[in-house]
């Protein structure tokens, strides 16, 4: 993969309209959203860099800092079909080591993340009530903006330029029970992949106490798998259950464009498979439009 080299600034960044026919929803549950891209190290890039990043180019849209734990890598491998087991990583480092920047809004709804081999952006509705989903066009152009700003940081202070090794897209949906569902064993009036009766037989008659369930889905080219969709539905501590889908792989050439042809891409599929596994029940409390 070749590096990003620092070559547009974020007056003529690309544009993306909603593709047509795409599902929409005038009230979708969604809670969070993440687009999140992993990097090869890069080693030179220190705590009191991300600092001067964050002065210079983030505080008066991000004024809030906190430092976090660096997160691991957990990559995607297309050489078995078998479920692979994210393997430990150890890190060692000499000196203090180089934690991960949350840099967050005002309001806190939308956040970056910086480490020396991660960037990631994210919005999360901070209350049932609150502001309102500013929808994926908008959160793609600010992390386009945001990651080509990165780069020209890092190219003017000689810290090496960014290699996307993998990207990430991540819809998280919150779903509380409401006049179509009341408790866990009702999922099968939110998913259409859930048999409340187990069979008709009537064997297992105990009621559910909670779900979770996961699955994936390979996605491919005409070269071959490159990237996978993962569904899982999880109860939350607030209540109710979340209902979470992922896309991620490999950009192509690991090139900013590619990757936001990747985003688009992953979008796409979360959203058609959003739609494709909850019921028409769900779609009309949720408002469908299209």
């Amino acid at each position: 993969m070749e590096a990003i080299a620092p070559e547009r600034s974020s007056s003529n960044l690309s544009k993306t309209p909603r593709p047509a026919g795409l599902p929409d929803f005038d009230d979708p549950p969604v809670a969070e959203v993440l687009l999140d891209v992993a990097l090869d190290p890069l080693p030179l890039v220190r705590n009191a860099h991300l600092g001067l990043f964050w002065a210079e180019h983030l505080r008066d849209e991000f004024p809030i800092i906190s430092d976090q734990t660096p997160l691991l890598l957990n990559e995607e491998s297309f050489e078995t079909n078998l479920v692979e087991q994210s393997p430990v990583q150890i890190r060692l480092e000499q000196g203090v080591p180089v934690v991960r920047q949350w840099f967050s809004s005002a309001d806190d709804t939308r956040l970056i993340q910086i480490q020396q081999d991660r960037f990631i952006q994210n919005w999360r509705r901070r209350s049932p009530d609150a502001t309102e989903y500013p929808r994926y066009e908008t959160l793609r152009e600010s992390f386009e903006q945001h990651f080509v700003t990165y780069s020209d940081f890092l190219a003017s202070n000689d810290l090496g330029a960014p290699t996307i090794r993998q990207a990430e897209v991540t819809y998280t949906n919150q779903l509380q029970p409401d006049e179509v569902w009341q408790k866990p064993g009702d999922l099968d009036r939110v998913l259409r992949s859930w048999r409340p009766d187990f069979g008709d037989e009537g064997l297992l008659t105990d009621p559910v106490e909670d779900v979770r369930l996961g699955w994936r889905h390979t996605i491919a080219d005409e070269v071959g798998p490159f990237a996978r969709l993962y569904v899982s539905v999880f109860p939350v501590v607030t209540g109710g259950l979340a209902l979470q889908l992922t896309v991620r792989g490999k950009p192509r050439d690991g090139s900013l464009k590619t990757t936001m042809a990747f985003f688009d891409m992953a979008r796409g599929r979360i959203v058609k498979g959003f739609t494709a596994i909850t019921t028409e029940a769900m779609h009309r409390r949720w408002r469908r439009k299209v």
